[in-house]
């Protein structure tokens, strides 16, 4: 699959958990590769437990971060931000536009402005 971020494809790819790249994360941008990985929630141990909307909703949450990832850096603010909590590769902030984002898109549509 890919995703068109602001004229740039991007491939994204589902990793199995155990894949060594995907050690201690759910997710990355690989920018050089113009790549989306996030993980298979099947595979994953602590998810396989849980139901198949649970892992369905958790890999929308991480693909959506990972593409916010994506658009911050194909708008050049990647570039601004060189220390790892700057404000363009804040983690807390990313997560907060993959998590708000459904709401944000939906008032957006209520509202007739978008």
């Amino acid at each position: 699959m890919t995703v068109n971020i602001l004229g740039t494809e991007y491939t994204i790819h589902e990793d199995n958990a155990n894949d060594p790249e995907m050690k201690d994360k759910w997710g990355y941008c690989f920018t050089d590769a113009k790549e989306i990985h996030i993980i298979d929630f099947d595979t994953e141990d602590e998810y396989k437990k849980e139901s198949p909307e649970v892992r369905k909703r958790r890999t929308d949450i991480t693909l959506r971060h990972e593409i916010i990832h994506a658009f911050l850096i194909e708008s050049g603010l990647n570039q601004n931000s060189m220390e790892t909590d700057c404000w363009a590769k804040n983690e807390e902030m990313v997560d907060w536009f993959a998590i708000q984002f459904p709401k944000i898109l939906k008032a957006f549509e209520g509202a007739g402005c978008i």
